[in-house]
């Protein structure tokens, strides 16, 4: 039979009284070669009777195999023989098994509004400083304190292990766990980022796990400035306004990017006192921030744009299309404005980089 080294334990034995007369009993249980006392329990038994007695023992500290011995006084007198129980084997206390798990991660880098879920192969600008987070999680029945160790691959094999900055060492119950936050590090190769992480609790290796990034550069932003609308006359249907824009784009950054860009604009409407929705319909008094969708065939909106490092563009927009050549007559506006409204228009690329506003009223 095997106990734990300083564990608490009941023994426990029939003791009887084979005599004519009532005796007050002692009891000792011993254990090992050298007999060492190791419970001691008084007892009262009648004429004749039996009944179980029990012996509170610490187990030893000393690990291996003991006897196990119990006798039994009167006063002082020792009643032969001395009676052996079932022989012990003190083990050492069992280390506890830890486990526990790596539960995904979350970026953030500029302009984004928020951290977000990190996906495979998620992409991430070029040149841009990414913020990472690595949640563990503890899967013990114990409390154990996480430590996650990560390790960024560059797409040139460059390896760099990041400084956790925000809940490294804590310790979680059952179930619980932390977002461990790291320093940033900066995205300057264009292609594919691996992320090593571990996690690890007092060096125990518990868990493991590796995911991709993507630093792309249509992933980075362009800049807008000079942006202008201007409120013209439609050509093809006087009674109408239409829209001519100019805004200077610019690449900013030291690598090639491409972007989608779109015309967008705001509606509020003076005759009814709301703003007008994405689909066209009354928005009430909240502003809807839409793309314009009444381009027509005068623009694909939105447009793509490559610029090299450092290259300017100047887009400009008429407010209507050429004339058809099969009708010099057809100079279609996109979008018309009708009366009694204001009007807000601004250039914005797909990572939501705005260029200044202009307005008017028509």
């Amino acid at each position: 039979m095997e106990f734990i080294a300083g564990s608490v334990h009941t023994a426990r034995a029939v003791m009887t009284n084979p005599t004519n007369a009532a005796w007050d009993y002692q009891g000792i249980l011993f254990m090992g070669i050298n007999q060492s006392s190791m419970a001691l329990v008084n007892f009262h038994l009648n004429a004749g009777e039996s009944k179980e007695v029990s012996f509170e023992i610490a187990m030893p500290t000393a690990l291996g195999d003991y006897p196990v011995y119990i006798g039994v006084y009167v006063g002082s007198t020792f009643l032969e023989p001395l009676r052996q129980g079932e022989d012990v084997t003190i083990v050492a206390t069992p280390s506890p098994t830890f486990a526990g798990s790596l539960a995904g991660a979350m970026i953030w880098y500029s302009p984004l509004p928020a951290w977000e879920t990190v996906t495979i192969n998620k992409e991430m600008p070029l040149d841009g400083e990414i913020h990472l987070a690595v949640a563990w999680r503890n899967e013990s029945e114990v409390t154990i304190r996480g430590h996650v160790d990560l390790v960024v691959v560059h797409p040139d094999g460059t390896r760099a292990t990041l400084s956790a900055v925000l809940n490294q060492d804590k310790e979680a119950s059952f179930h619980s766990g932390y977002y461990v936050q790291f320093a940033p590090f900066l995205a300057t190769q264009e292609g594919t980022y691996t992320l090593e992480a571990t996690l690890t609790t007092g060096g125990q290796l518990l868990d493991s796990w590796t995911f991709t990034l993507v630093a792309a550069a249509s992933n980075l932003p362009l800049a807008f400035t000079n942006f202008v609308a201007t409120k013209i006359t439609c050509p093809s249907a006087t009674a109408w306004n239409a829209v001519r824009i100019s805004c200077t784009i610019t690449n900013p950054n030291s690598v090639a990017v491409s972007q989608d860009v779109s015309v967008m604009w705001s509606r509020y409407s003076r005759t009814y006192s709301q703003w007008v929705n994405c689909v066209g319909g009354w928005g009430g008094s909240t502003r809807h921030y839409c793309i314009c969708d009444q381009m027509s065939n005068c623009l694909v909106n939105p447009f793509p744009v490559t610029l090299q490092p450092g290259q300017s563009m100047l887009f400009s927009y008429a407010g209507h299309c050429n004339p058809d050549p099969s009708d010099p007559g057809w100079n279609p506006c996109a979008p018309l404005l009708p009366m009694n409204y204001n009007w807000y228009f601004w250039l914005e690329d797909s990572l939501g980089n705005k260029s200044p506003e202009s307005s008017f009223s028509t």
